[in-house]
């Protein structure tokens, strides 16, 4: 790693030539008041200074002393300052810890560059190659910016994040949030679930937005280096995916969410999914984290289930990473689901889609939206108590937390995404409840 320039170089070496040069007129003061006049006659000296004028040396020492408080300290301060190649010696445990108290230590140093330590340690250009002549073949990946702050960090990708959860038989959390124009919003929903540790989140998106806030630099500086975008292949031309690929590259955002979307067309370039993962891969390689869907109850427009793990096998064939399940409301189905997939060679990470219950209406739209069957006995039991928000709570706690328990003891998936629709407390509840994610 190269040397960083001290921030203070000019001043310093202005600093050390007036600190010299006043200590030599120091000196030249004292000869002029000490020394006997016939010694000067005889060095050749023919001109100095009245002895009246050693009254100056006290003023002289006090300008000395400034000079040294005001110009030299910096020089100084810089000399005790670790290079950045030396960067480990401010970043390990016993940073900024004085030698004295603890072995290892270094002495405090306040004018460490520290826009330059994160250069160095985050900013390193890499070049990704992209197959894609309508735009440049090169992207250059630079470290985003992490929640809210402006200190840069290494980006995420989630085929490594969940390698890591699988690897410590760990299990994690996730949550979705939909898209809003109130950017405030991402902070408070981001620093009341961060202490959950989740291992991603989804940023929903639909086509009718406009294509061209998609990755707004303002959202994008509102959302953790962990989000998993939606891009939806419905509608979408290559161009249009390689601009939102090639925009999400310079900002660091290698995770995306590929769905078909909600549209019934299918005489787009990407009809289905499945064709817009091959293309991904095609273009960018091994780039992305793609994560695709999955219907343990089989998609509303699949002929069979078989023929559904099928079309689910294509999608993983084509190169996507993990796959997030419609949402479960029994345990068994999801359970099954997973055994079925493995039987036929799907062997990626599988997270059940959770949706905790606000009220009977909610899951009444949500169940019509998504086409996706509610088990009868939970209709029934929420007719019954739809007007009790306390009892209607806490029978949505109840059934979630039954059903991620049921999960875990078959030991069929590494995590849960909940879809929240931007109302994280419910969820949260449950995690608590779960008492398996703090």
């Amino acid at each position: 790693m190269e040397h960083t320039p001290a921030p203070y170089a000019p001043r310093s070496v202005y600093g050390y030539a007036l600190y010299i040069g006043s200590n030599m007129l120091f000196v030249l003061f004292l000869i002029w008041a000490v020394i006997p006049d016939q010694i000067l006659y005889t060095l050749g000296l023919t001109y100095w200074p009245s002895k009246y004028w050693a009254v100056a040396i006290p003023i002289w020492a006090l300008t000395a002393l400034a000079t040294f408080a005001f110009i030299i300290y910096p020089a100084v301060n810089l000399s005790m300052t670790p290079d950045i190649n030396d960067i480990a010696t401010i970043t390990d445990k016993h940073s900024c810890s004085k030698k004295e108290t603890i072995p290892g230590g270094i002495s405090p140093v306040y004018d460490i560059p520290i826009t330059e330590v994160c250069r160095k340690l985050y900013l390193t250009k890499k070049k990704h190659k992209i197959r894609d002549q309508g735009i440049d073949n090169e992207c250059d990946n630079n470290t985003n910016y992490f929640l809210f702050t402006n200190i840069k960090c290494q980006m995420i990708d989630l085929r490594k994040t969940l390698k890591d959860i699988i690897n410590t038989n760990a299990i994690s959390c996730s949550f979705e949030i939909m898209r809003v124009k109130n950017n405030d919003f991402y902070q408070r929903f981001f620093a009341e679930v961060n202490k959950y540790h989740p291992s991603f989140y989804t940023l929903t998106w639909h086509i009718k937005n406009d294509m061209k806030d998609y990755l707004s630099l303002d959202v994008f500086n509102a959302l953790p280096n962990n989000t998993l975008l939606h891009l939806i292949a419905n509608n979408l031309t290559p161009t249009d995916v390689k601009i939102i690929l090639k925009k999400a590259l310079e900002r660091d955002i290698r995770n995306i969410f590929v769905l078909r979307g909600d549209s019934t067309k299918s005489n787009g370039e990407f009809p289905h999914a499945v064709d817009l993962v091959r293309f991904i891969r095609n273009q960018f390689d091994d780039i992305f984290c793609i994560c695709v869907a999955g219907y343990p109850e089989m998609h509303p427009e699949s002929s069979s289930k078989e023929m559904d793990l099928i079309y689910l096998k294509e999608k993983i064939d084509a190169g996507a990473d993990f796959i997030i399940t419609q949402i479960v409301f029994e345990a068994n189905i999801f359970i099954k689901f997973v055994n079925d997939c493995k039987k036929i060679g799907i062997n990626v990470p599988i997270i059940p889609g959770i949706f905790p219950i606000l009220n009977y209406m909610c899951l009444q739209k949500m169940a019509k939206i998504c086409n996706i069957k509610v088990p009868k006995i939970i209709l029934n039991t929420l007719e019954c108590i739809k007007d009790n928000n306390e009892k209607v709570h806490n029978y949505a706690v109840e059934i979630a937390t039954n059903i991620i328990k049921e999960i875990i003891a078959s030991k069929t998936t590494c995590g849960f995404h909940f879809f929240t629709l931007n109302k994280p407390s419910l969820s949260l509840e449950i995690c608590d409840k779960l008492g398996i994610f703090c």
